[in-house]
């Protein structure tokens, strides 16, 4: 979170891939930027156990819909916060998304897997 912290500034958007760091990078987020939860299905669909008491639909933008969000613009900065952790993987994005960064870390405790951090520009 201090990364992206440190560096996104308004329009930049920022995504996150799990609902399993999505709340923890909401509560140390301290840019003025609103993350969106990356999710393959409505709200109804999400596990009870991944927090959906605490989501709303608002938060999601759906896998289906990420190829053609309108907030997203010609030269904008995304920044992907995304885990290795609980099964998960890199979502897939645009094609027009070119990475300018990605760093990682471990996760804490680290058999959790790796926290990354992918900061794109949009072409």
């Amino acid at each position: 979170s201090q990364f992206i912290n440190d560096n996104a500034h308004r329009p930049d958007k920022i995504y996150i891939g799990s609902s399993f760091i999505y709340f923890t990078f909401r509560y140390y987020n301290h840019t003025d930027i609103t993350p969106k939860l990356i999710s393959s299905g409505t709200l109804d669909t999400i596990p009870h156990f991944s927090g959906t008491a605490l989501l709303s639909p608002s938060d999601l933008v759906l896998t289906d819909t990420i190829f053609n969000l309108p907030e997203v613009v010609k030269n904008n900065i995304i920044w992907l916060v995304w885990t290795t952790g609980f099964g998960g993987h890199k979502p897939n994005v645009p094609g027009n998304w070119q990475i300018i960064t990605e760093k990682s870390t471990a996760d804490t405790p680290g058999f959790k897997g790796d926290i990354f951090i992918t900061e794109y520009h949009v072409n």
